[in-house]
C-alpha cells in the first residue's frame, strides 16, 4: 500500500534501482538525489534553479505539484540514462 494520494497501480519495482520512493519526486524528471558523506539522501528539485516557487529541497512527500512531469523508464533505466552516449548535447 503506496503514501496517500498516489494513483492506483503506481509500482515501486518499475522504478530504477537507486530511486527512492517520496510521493511525486520519485516520479519525476525534476528531482535529483543528492547524497552527502554521511549517506543521507535529499531530494533537490531541479525547477528550483529557474523557479523561486519550487523549493531546493521540497518537503517529502510531495502529492502535489504543477511542475510535475513523470519520469519514463524503459529496461531499468530512466529516460536521460538510455540516451547517454547517443550523441545528445
Amino acid at each position: 500500500m503506496g503514501p496517500a494520494g498516489w494513483k492506483a497501480g503506481f509500482r515501486a519495482e518499475a522504478l530504477p534501482h537507486n530511486r527512492i520512493v517520496t510521493g511525486l519526486c520519485s516520479t519525476c524528471i525534476h528531482a535529483k538525489e543528492m547524497r552527502n558523506d554521511r549517506g543521507s539522501v535529499f531530494l533537490l528539485c531541479l525547477l528550483s534553479r529557474s523557479d523561486a516557487r519550487y523549493p531546493k529541497y521540497p518537503r517529502l512527500p510531495v502529492l502535489h505539484c504543477e511542475g510535475y512531469e513523470p519520469l519514463v523508464v524503459r529496461a531499468g533505466k530512466t529516460e536521460d540514462e538510455a540516451g547517454e552516449g547517443e550523441g545528445r548535447g
